[in-house]
């Protein structure tokens, strides 16, 4: 359980790597090769979105599973609001936030989730080199 646990982590870094590269390279891409417009996987909203469907439960088993076995609650704490702020991004963030704020608030996301995976990864790791 607690191999997944890091795995989850990781898998979850990765995911959050994927939607930071998708943010900052798909205008230049748009702009290098207009034909890449026609996929509708590669729109914006609908990539968040799908990306949270991978996102939630990856960060949610992982930081949980995390926390329980380190009791660090920061971390959790800190794992929860980078989703929160992803979740909200991807479903609300071109209304609240306009095209530049939704990309700035993603990567936000992106970037705290990914804190608090590392995090939760490196408490994991010295707690079981404790244990």
């Amino acid at each position: 359980m607690e191999s997944f646990s890091k795995f989850g982590d990781k898998m979850a870094i990765g995911l959050s790597i994927a939607c930071t590269i998708h943010c900052l390279a798909m205008p230049a891409l748009l702009v290098l090769a207009p034909s890449l417009s026609a996929f509708s996987i590669l729109d914006d909203c609908a990539f968040h979105q799908w990306m949270m469907v991978g996102v939630l439960p990856t960060s949610i088993y992982a930081l949980s599973m995390g926390c329980k076995n380190h009791r660090n609650l920061p971390i959790l704490a800190t794992g929860i609001l980078g989703i929160s702020i992803l979740f909200v991004t991807a479903f609300w963030g071109h209304d609240l936030f306009g095209c530049k704020g939704e990309k700035y608030m993603t990567l936000l996301g992106s970037c705290v989730i990914s804190c608090a995976h590392f995090l939760n990864y490196r408490r994991c790791q010295v707690k079981s080199c404790s244990s």
